[in-house]
Formats: C-alpha cells, structure tokens, sequence
C-alpha cells in the first residue's frame, strides 16, 4: 500500500485546524508567511510515526505555539528523531493532525519545532476544501 493512501483527507485536516482555531481567542500574526498564524498555547501529544504512518517510540507531551492552514509550530522538551509526527490537540475535541517536520532549533531545555500538515490531496472533496469557513476568515480563499 502506498503510504500517500494513509494521510488524512483535506477536508479532516481543515476540520481539526478549524476547531483548533475555535478553541481559542488569540491574535492573528501576519510575518512574511504564506497564511496567516494564530498563536495557539494548547497542550497536544506527539507520536512519533515511521515512514508508513505507524506509530514508533514512545508519545510525548509537547506545548503547541502557532497553527496556520500550513503548518504548525510547537515546544517540546525532547528533539524530534523522525520525520512524521502525529499531533493531537487533547483539549481541542482531540483535533488529530499528520504532519512532517520542517525545522526545529534548540532553545535552552526547550526545542522549538516546525511542522507542515500532510494531507491526500488526491483524495480530495474540493467541494468541502473550497466551502471551508477558516480558509475564507483567514483569507487563504
């Protein structure tokens, strides 16, 4: 099976950032981004994933920053020794999320991460993707 199969449809992925975003009042950062961010200061679980999606290592608990539709950043107490990682946004209706590791810096005991959302977009309802209210709020739409 081709691991691309396994990852989430857009649609499942902009539910979970939508109720993320839903979870909290918190100012919108514009930066020299491609979307806008919203600082997001939630507890989530990371789990560690190999390059079929399944789960390795142990979770861990980590601190969320910011999401946007592109990604998500986070602060751990622990280097990210894989790839993949999937989030769950515990008090966000355990919002669940696949993403891929971008960057990540240390920062005194802490590490500061960088994720991009992974998605099948040739799984696609781009009826629901196109209709979604966060893009339109956020202005990605």
């Amino acid at each position: 099976m081709n691991p691309i199969d396994l990852l989430p449809k857009p649609e499942n992925t902009l539910q979970a950032i939508d109720k993320i975003m839903n979870h909290v009042e918190a100012p919108q950062v514009r930066e020299q981004r491609i979307s806008v961010r919203q600082q997001v200061l939630q507890p989530i679980a990371v789990q560690p994933l190999n390059e079929h999606f399944e789960p390795i290592d142990a979770p861990f608990e980590a601190l969320s920053r910011d999401v946007s539709v592109a990604g998500v950043g986070f602060f751990a107490t622990e280097a990210v020794n894989t790839q993949w990682l999937s989030l769950d946004f515990t008090a966000c209706d355990h919002a669940s999320v696949i993403v891929e590791l971008a960057h990540q810096h240390r920062r005194g005991p802490f590490w500061i991460i960088g994720c991009k959302f992974l998605v099948n977009w040739d799984a696609a309802n781009w009826e629901d993707v196109m209709d979604d209210e966060f893009l339109r709020h956020s202005g990605q739409l």
